[in-house]
């Protein structure tokens, strides 16, 4: 059993005692430099005085930026006294240069670490693959609400709200 050294137990510590931010040694690539076949994996959970959304994005390079959204609900099962995680993909998006961007002036709000005064708290997880395996991950909790009024940053929100609405049945009149 290998013993780990008091350097990489301090490079630990500093890099992940903090709950405002976690980060790999090497930070995960922008999301307008994510190279072709390299995956950006966004975990992001949102939690307030009145919400609780939970959602997957998996930003991949073809010619342009995609991503695919996925919403996360849990679901108590009685029976097994726990709980059960639901995973609907709501669909797939291109993104454009302006939310490209965005998105990578998010990833700097994050890394800037904003100070919490907030009840809504987000929780992210970056983790980039390659080859299927994770190269770089970062890790951030925002409780300061402070890039809601910037124009400038696409937020997870954005993205979600994009995508089509689903076309529900109408109800045939009862006669």
């Amino acid at each position: 059993m290998q013993v780990p050294t008091i350097l990489q137990l301090s490079v630990a510590l500093i890099c992940c005692g903090s709950s405002i931010g976690c980060r790999a040694l090497e930070p995960v690539a922008s999301f307008s430099t994510l190279p072709h076949g390299d995956a950006l994996e966004v975990m992001y959970k949102t939690t307030g005085c009145f919400h609780h959304r939970e959602y997957e994005l998996i930003f991949k390079r073809a010619t342009a930026l995609d991503v695919t959204i996925v919403r996360v609900d849990l679901t108590r099962s009685e029976a097994q006294r726990t709980f059960i995680t639901n995973r609907t993909v709501l669909g797939d998006l291109e993104l454009k240069n302006d939310e490209v961007k965005g998105l990578d002036r998010l990833l700097a709000f994050y890394r800037s670490h904003p100070p919490f005064g907030c009840t809504t708290v987000d929780r992210i997880t970056f983790s980039q693959r390659r080859e299927g395996k994770v190269i770089a991950t970062e890790k951030f909790t925002d409780g300061s609400c402070s890039f809601i009024d910037r124009k400038d940053i696409t937020w997870i929100g954005n993205l979600v709200d994009r995508l089509p609405k689903p076309i529900l049945p109408i109800p045939s009149p009862s006669k």
